[in-house]
């Protein structure tokens, strides 16, 4: 990558601000999803943002995850046991590594729980590394681990020593950035954020992402995703940018409008939940609900004819949907096009319509089954108000977006390591 590719990652206070307050994010939970928005937000969040998830937390581990593997792959397992083993043993101790330049807060998995934790970053990063490119093999963790067993055993050597292999590499993995460090890899310090190296190779890697991933339809063979417009990093939100595009454009106002006119849901489903606490004699508070359902009204009615001319090509959207992989089914498709044709023609009304209510009530019956929380009375006469899914869907442009600023903070400092 060239260093002009890049130019405008100039890195100051207020991006350096908007990083912490990126980071204190990760304790907000994820988005519940009980009226069967997930199919939605799932396939646009695969075609803005492939290989991220909502688990990920900092960008770095896409790169500590790979050094770490190919350490094991080199080292010759006998035996996936062997492999798991050393596995862990790395992972562990680049969380020690991690956690002693570190603070509570910044993203470093297993801070609290340390070697015990439940989740390493080789699960929570495995499928993304192999959309970006990183890595060059498919399938799982565990059928990667035979493999590097079955191919040791077979050669009779490690692995390293093979043809092609000299540089230290594994042929299943792309080229990482040499190792900087003053210790064997991953030493007793390191950083959160990547080093100047790191950072652009992972905005390489972003650049390169196909919309959809690696299992994106051939409908989507060269169309890349929003990750290659890497400029968005410095936005609001991805709909604050212009996308040549003309696809992702396209995705992009279906993105924005759906997750605008479907959150009046979320909110309805939540003004149930009380109105049902209400009625069994748990009367929660509803202040901050109350400022979410005033400022839903608000935004729809100030931006009502670009929501009444999206709600009228709603087949457009379902076909987008479509075809980038999304199937969904004809209840909630119905779901969607009564809320969706009800508040495009009237917020307010829509938002108080027993009809509508009902149907809400359905639709979370139909996906939740006898787990529905409308449904359990003694849940709710414990409830403490706390919203559930009530936050607007984003298609994971928190999590690349943090990524994004991570490489940002790195090709912004003198060192190579930006301060946290």
């Amino acid at each position: 990558m060239s260093s002009s590719t890049f130019t405008w990652l100039a890195y100051d206070d207020a991006e350096r601000d908007q990083v912490a307050a990126l980071v204190r994010a990760l304790d907000e939970p994820e988005t519940l999803d009980s009226l069967g928005l997930g199919i939605v937000r799932d396939t646009i969040a695969d075609l803005l943002f492939p290989g991220t998830s909502t688990i990920q937390t900092r960008v770095r581990y896409f790169v500590l995850v790979a050094r770490g593997v190919v350490e094991v792959e080199r080292s010759g397992p006998k035996s996936t046991a062997e492999f798991d083993r050393r596995l862990r043993r790395i992972e562990g101790r680049t969380m020690d590594a991690l956690r002693s330049c570190g603070d509570p807060g910044t993203g470093i998995v297993g801070w609290n729980s340390g070697w015990a934790t439940k989740r390493w970053p080789s699960s929570i990063y495995w499928n993304g590394l192999s959309q970006w490119g990183i890595r060059r093999v498919g399938g799982s963790l565990r059928s990667y681990s035979v493999a590097v067993v079955s191919h040791a055993r077979r050669r009779g050597q490690r692995l390293a020593d093979e043809p092609g292999e000299a540089d230290g590499s594994s042929a299943w993995w792309d080229e990482l950035p040499a190792w900087e460090g003053d210790e064997p890899f991953p030493g007793t310090s390191l950083e959160v954020t990547p080093t100047w190296a790191e950072a652009e190779y992972l905005l390489d890697r972003m650049a390169a992402t196909f919309a959809g991933g690696a299992g994106r339809p051939a409908n989507l063979a060269g169309q890349r995703s929003l990750l290659s417009h890497v400029a968005l990093a410095q936005a609001q939100s991805p709909w604050d940018i212009e996308v040549a595009d003309p696809y992702l454009a396209e995705v992009l106002v279906h993105a924005d409008l759906f997750a605008l006119v479907l959150h009046g849901a979320q909110l309805r489903y939540n003004r149930l939940l009380v109105e049902r606490a209400h009625n069994l004699g748990n009367h929660v508070d509803d202040a901050a609900l109350n400022e979410l359902e005033a400022a839903w009204v608000k935004e729809m009615t100030e931006r009502f004819d670009e929501v009444t001319a999206w709600a009228r090509d709603f087949v457009g959207f379902v076909t987008v949907i479509r075809r980038a992989g999304g199937r969904i089914s004809p209840s909630t498709h119905a779901f969607y096009q009564a809320w969706i044709d009800a508040a495009a023609k009237n917020p307010p009304e829509a938002y108080s319509n027993d009809r509508l209510a009902e149907q809400v009530r359905a639709q979370e019956q139909h996906l939740k089954g006898r787990h529905a929380r409308l449904l359990k009375s003694e849940a709710l006469t414990r409830w403490n108000g706390a919203l559930f899914g009530a936050g607007r869907l984003d298609y994971r442009w928190r999590i690349a977006q943090r990524h994004l600023l991570d490489c940002a903070q790195s090709l912004g400092s003198r060192n190579g390591h930006a301060r946290r």
